[in-house]
C-alpha cells in the first residue's frame, strides 16, 4: 500500500507534454502556428486563434471580479448581438442570390 502511494507520487511528477504540431508538420493542433517562409500570415493565423478561442476575453474578464448580474447581462448583450450577426448574414446572403438570380434571368433574354 506504501509502494502504491509512492508509485503514484513519482508518476505526477513526471511532466509530458502534447506535441504541437501534427505529424504532418504543417498544421497545428492550436498551441503552435507554422511559420512557413512568411511572418505576417503566421501571425495573422495566430490572432485569428486566438480571437476563435476568446483568450484576451477570458483573461480581461479574469482581471477583476464580475457580479453575477453583470454576467448574465454581458452574457445576454453577447447572446443578442450573436443573433443580430446571424440575421444580417441571412438577409445579405438572401441579397447575393437574389443578384445572381436576376442576372441569370437577364442573360436567359438577351437572346431575345
Amino acid at each position: 500500500m506504501i509502494f502504491n502511494r509512492m508509485l503514484n507520487w513519482t508518476w505526477m511528477g513526471v511532466r509530458t507534454y502534447k506535441k504541437h504540431i501534427c505529424d504532418k508538420g504543417n498544421e497545428s493542433l492550436g498551441r503552435s502556428v507554422v511559420v512557413n517562409g512568411n511572418p505576417n500570415a503566421s501571425y495573422g493565423e495566430l490572432r485569428r486563434i486566438l480571437q476563435e478561442s476568446k483568450v484576451r476575453e477570458t483573461i480581461r474578464a479574469q482581471s477583476r471580479f464580475e457580479k453575477a448580474p453583470e454576467a448574465r447581462r454581458r452574457k445576454r448583450k453577447e447572446r443578442d448581438f450573436d443573433r443580430y450577426l446571424k440575421g444580417v448574414k441571412y438577409q445579405v446572403k438572401a441579397a447575393f442570390d437574389l443578384k445572381v438570380r436576376t442576372e441569370r434571368a437577364k442573360k436567359s433574354y438577351e437572346d431575345l
